[in-house]
C-alpha cells in the first residue's frame, strides 16, 4: 500500500522487501523490492544487507558478497555489516575445505586449500573488525569464539601446503580459547607434523588436563 502511494519512498520498498523475505519467504519478490530501494538510495545500507540476504538464500553467494561489501563500504562503523560479511566468508571457507576430501591429487588439494585460505583470511579480518566495533562483552566473546573457529579452519587449509605456516593460526586459536580442547588437539597434531615433539607433548599435556577437568558423562 505504501509503495503504491509513494513509489519513490525507499523505506516503503525496503519494508515490503523485509515482509516478503521474512514472512512470505518470497525471495524473488523481496529481491525486487530491495533493488528498488537501492536504486532510489544507493547508500541505503539496510537495503544492501537485505538484498545480500535474499541473494544468499537464492544461492547467489557471489552476488551476496558484493552487496555485503557495499554495505560495509557505506556503513563501516557498524558491526552488523562486518558480521554478515564474516559469516559469508566463513561459509565459503567451510564449503571449500569440505571439498578437500574429494581431491584426487596433491596439486588439486593445494589449489583448493589456497582458495579456502583466502576466504577464511577475509573472514578473519572481518571478525577482527567486529571485535573492534562491539562494546558488550557477550557479543565480543561470541566474536572471539567465531574468530578462533576461523583460525583453526584456516590452519587446516594452510597446512595442506605448508604445515609450518599453519602453526601461527593454531597458536592464536589456543590463545583466544585457552580452555577449548579441540584447539590444543589441533595444535599438538601440527607440532607433531612439523617434527617439534617437545611442543607437541606440551600441547598434548594441556589437552590432557582440559579433558580431565571436563564433566564426566
Amino acid at each position: 500500500r505504501c509503495v503504491d502511494l509513494d513509489p519513490d519512498h525507499m523505506r516503503a520498498h525496503y519494508g515490503l522487501g523485509d515482509v516478503l523475505r521474512y514472512v512470505c519467504k518470497d525471495y524473488a519478490r523481496a529481491e525486487e523490492r530491495f533493488r528498488a530501494a537501492i536504486r532510489l538510495a544507493p547508500n541505503f545500507e539496510l537495503a544492501r544487507r537485505g538484498l545480500a540476504g535474499v541473494l544468499e538464500k537464492r544461492g547467489d553467494l557471489d552476488g551476496a558478497l558484493v552487496e555485503f561489501l557495499e554495505a560495509v563500504r557505506y556503513d563501516p562503523s557498524s558491526p552488523t555489516p562486518w558480521q554478515n560479511l564474516a559469516v559469508l566468508y566463513h561459509k565459503q571457507g567451510v564449503s571449500t575445505v569440505q571439498g578437500l576430501a574429494q581431491c584426487a591429487s596433491k596439486e588439486a588439494a593445494v589449489e583448493i586449500s589456497r582458495t579456502a585460505s583466502h576466504a577464511l583470511g577475509e573472514a578473519d579480518n572481518a571478525w577482527r573488525k567486529v571485535m573492534d566495533l562491539v562494546d558488550d562483552q557477550r557479543t565480543k566473546q561470541e566474536t572471539v569464539t567465531r574468530l578462533a573457529q576461523v583460525l583453526q579452519l584456516r590452519g587446516r587449509a594452510v597446512a595442506i601446503e605448508d604445515p609450518a605456516a599453519a602453526l601461527p593460526h593454531f597458536l592464536e586459536a589456543t590463545q583466544l580459547l585457552p580452555t577449548e580442547p579441540s584447539a590444543w588437539e589441533a595444535l599438538a597434531k601440527v607440532y607433531h607434523i612439523v617434527g617439534d615433539e617437545v611442543n607437541s607433548k606440551k600441547a598434548g599435556a594441556r589437552l590432557g588436563v582440559l579433558r580431565s577437568l571436563a564433566p564426566q558423562r
